[in-house]
Formats: C-alpha cells, structure tokens, sequence
C-alpha cells in the first residue's frame, strides 16, 4: 500500500512538471489550426464536410499522441539519471518499479489530456458542420488512447536499454511495423508465399500489433463495428501492457544505477 501511494505521488508530480512545460500550449495550438483546415477544406468538399472534419480530427489525435509519447518517453528515465533526481528518489526509498509506474502513469494521464482536448475541438468541428458523433467515434478517441500508451510503454522500454539515438529509430521502427503488418500480410507477393506470410503473421506477435486500434475506417465508411472486436481490442491492449511493464520492471531492477 505504501508504494502504491509513492507511485501516486511520483505520478502526480510527472503530470504536474507535464502542464507546467509547453507541450500542452502547442496542443491547443493544433487544435485551432485543425478546425481552421478543417473549415478551408470543407469549402472544397460537397456534402461531407463533416466527414472531412472527423478524417482530419481522428488523425490529429493520433500523430499529436504519437510525437508526445516518443519525443517524452525517451527521455522519461534518462533525464531522471543525467539530473540525478532519481538517485535521491530511489533512496527514500521508493522502489525502482513504482517510480517507474509513477512516471508512465503521470505521463500517461497528459496524454489522455492532450488527446481529450483533441477530442472536444473536434466534436465540436464536427457538430458545427451538422456531422453526428456516434458511440463508434467515441470509441475511436479511447483507443488512440490506448494507442498511446501503449506506445509510451514500447519507448521507455527501449530507453532502458538503449542510448537515446537507437531508442528514437527503435520507436519509429515499431510504430511503423506495429501498423503496416496487416496490409503486409494482403500483399499478393506475400500471399502467394507461404514462407513469407508465415514469417509476416509471426511479426505480430513480436511487434505491438498497433493496425488494431486503427477504426478510423469503420467511422468514416461502415458506420459499424462488432462488439466483441472492440472487447478483442480492449484485451489485446491490456495483455501487452502488462507484458511490456513486467519486462520493463525486469530491466529498471537490474540497471546500474550506481
């Protein structure tokens, strides 16, 4: 019980030390120059304006997430170790793990604060141009939180274990892999090797499968979406983060701090 309030406490300064920076003023910012694109861009449009400012807001969410979680992931626990603070925490003591939960957690919370802001501008973009926000939308929002963190998690990982150069193209390289798999997997000179698809299918599961949580396109065309592959998603997100965070808390343990 004791860590787990030591965890809340690390947590809360993270996400404090987070709105005091910048970051969050660029966040808005972008929301504003999305809803003026969005606004010139209907004008070329004719009859779904709306649908345009769903597409642009949607992907909003995700590239801004994207930036935050690599570019402060990488430096989440380094900067802690140039700075020295986490030698002062970690004696006071707090356990390696729960200042490291404290951290994704904290970080973590603006993210789904960055994206919540995203969010309402675009609900609101979108309302204004007479476009409805159905539960499918709003499911789209939460999972590019989980996105989120999930990407979080995969980029401090890799900072544990890497300098700050191969953790940012260690990053890039999952993400892009995480969401190119699947179309990989429809190629037809993949499909008409059994080898290669097979070799292809095995990749997810050794990159986070991040294609998953992409429903932008069951928003915009169908309208639709089975209940049980939103749960699938939802406990596919929750597998691997544990996974991830059990991994992590393995290499926190048994990094030289010293």
């Amino acid at each position: 019980m004791l860590q787990l309030v030591k965890t809340w406490i690390v947590a809360r300064y993270t996400f404090r030390e987070m709105i005091k920076s910048k970051i969050l003023w660029n966040v808005v910012l972008l929301g504003i120059v999305i809803a003026i694109i969005t606004f010139v861009a209907a004008e070329f449009t004719f009859g779904v304006p709306h649908r345009v400012a769903l597409d642009l807001g949607l992907g909003s969410l995700s590239v801004s997430s994207y930036g935050i979680a690599i570019l402060i992931g990488i430096g989440l626990i380094k900067k802690e170790e140039e700075s020295r603070t986490i030698y002062l925490i970690i004696s006071r003591p707090v356990s390696r793990v729960s200042f490291l939960a404290g951290k994704l957690l904290g970080v973590s919370s603006f993210l789904v604060l960055n994206i919540l802001i995203l969010s309402l501008v675009t609900i609101l973009v979108v309302k204004t141009m007479g476009g409805e926000i159905s539960s499918l939308v709003l499911f789209a929002m939460l999972f590019s939180c989980l996105e989120a963190t999930l990407l979080l998690l995969v980029v401090v990982l890799l900072s544990l274990i890497a300098n700050t150069a191969i953790s940012l193209m260690g990053s890039l390289l999952v993400l892009i892999t995480g969401h190119a798999i699947a179309e990989t997997s429809k190629i037809l000179f993949v499909t008409t090797k059994p080898w290669l698809k097979t070799v292809v299918d095995s990749m997810n599961f050794v990159f986070p499968a991040f294609h998953r949580f992409n429903i932008k396109d069951y928003v915009l065309y169908q309208n639709t979406i089975e209940g049980s592959q939103l749960l699938m998603v939802v406990g596919y997100w929750f597998a691997y983060m544990m996974g991830l965070f059990f991994l992590a808390a393995i290499i926190i343990n048994k990094k030289n701090m010293d």
